[in-house]
């Protein structure tokens, strides 16, 4: 799902933090998910985040989610 922003009277289409944060994380490959490099950009979206969309989503997102819940990146979900 992508929204529309108005950039110098030009649309951009942008992704919702919780669609960009989902679909990152199927590109990684399946035995070695190195989600380092998601790491600091979830935390910036933290606030943003609707963790029950992510639920419903894939579970490596609902995985992902619950790790960062254990390194308190995000308050308690409900994934555990």
């Amino acid at each position: 799902m992508s929204t529309d922003l108005l950039r110098d009277s030009v649309p951009m289409p942008v992704l919702a933090p919780t669609d960009l944060t989902v679909s990152r994380l199927p590109a990684k490959p399946e035995h070695h998910r190195d989600v380092g490099a998601l790491l600091p950009v979830t935390r910036g979206l933290r606030e943003r985040i609707e963790c029950p969309r992510v639920f419903t989503r894939r579970p490596i997102a609902t995985a992902f989610l619950y790790l960062l819940e254990l390194l308190d990146v995000l308050p308690h979900c409900g994934a555990s």
